[in-house]
């Protein structure tokens, strides 16, 4: 887990937030360059106290904010309150479980509330208002609005239809909003942020520098985030 922790120590600088997942055997939300990560992570001996030795390794010399990503099998079978506490000692901020249903989740928002962690829901551009509003107030830290239908992975375009999901968001959601899924490029950072949206998550470019360039691929992603921030710089001017 060595390359992790530089890997988080490269990104910081350039992050908000760091979001980590955590490896899984059938992470479904996900595309093929994340599937393999995953599978590369466990074939590897990635376990849960290994992460969160690992975050907790960063977090006691970083102050990013760091949000797990994970299932909820993996929450589950370790006990939702132990995972809560466990990853509020590691030093993670907020949590997302990918696949709980914001209908199932009120144990893990009480044992979220309980060990001082965020919580973090998904909302697709089906998802309905009523449902979204229901997210937005599940949600402590910030909604994921997903930008597209389907998994994860590095897309051409932005949707077209993306302003018109944000925009509904901006009227019903309280807290902020991030956009995922799809953003690979410094063109798709200015118009996701263009849109109205409070931030911009990107994974999949990310883990395929990673996947490209192995344990040494820290001045690549170093590269690389920096060439995405420049989508940053220019709607901000910096």
């Amino acid at each position: 887990m060595g390359a992790t922790l530089e890997f988080m120590h490269v990104l910081s600088p350039h992050a908000d937030i760091i979001e980590v997942g955590m490896p899984f055997s059938d992470p479904i939300a996900d595309g093929p360059v994340i599937q393999a990560a995953h599978a590369r992570a466990l074939e590897g001996g990635a376990t849960v106290d290994g992460v969160f030795e690992t975050l907790r390794r960063f977090t006691d010399v970083d102050d990013t904010p760091v949000v797990m990503m994970t299932y909820h099998n993996i929450i589950y079978r370790r006990g939702i309150e132990r995972f809560a506490a466990d990853a509020r000692e590691a030093g993670v901020t907020g949590l997302l479980s990918v696949d709980l249903p914001v209908e199932e989740s009120g144990a893990l928002c009480m044992a979220c509330a309980d060990a001082g962690l965020e919580t973090v829901f998904l909302a697709a551009p089906n998802t309905s208002d009523n449902r979204l509003a229901r997210i937005d107030a599940a949600t402590t830290g910030y909604v994921y609005l997903v930008s597209r239908f389907g998994t994860t992975g590095v897309s051409h375009e932005v949707s077209s239809d993306l302003g018109t999901f944000v925009s509904r968001a901006r009227s019903i959601c309280s807290n902020p909003f991030a956009v995922g899924f799809g953003i690979s490029t410094p063109a798709h950072v200015e118009k996701v942020l263009a849109t109205g949206a409070d931030g911009v998550i990107v994974g999949s470019a990310l883990v395929r520098c990673i996947e490209e360039h192995g344990a040494t691929a820290g001045t690549a992603l170093g590269t690389c985030i920096k060439d995405l921030s420049r989508g940053l710089r220019t709607i901000h001017g910096g």
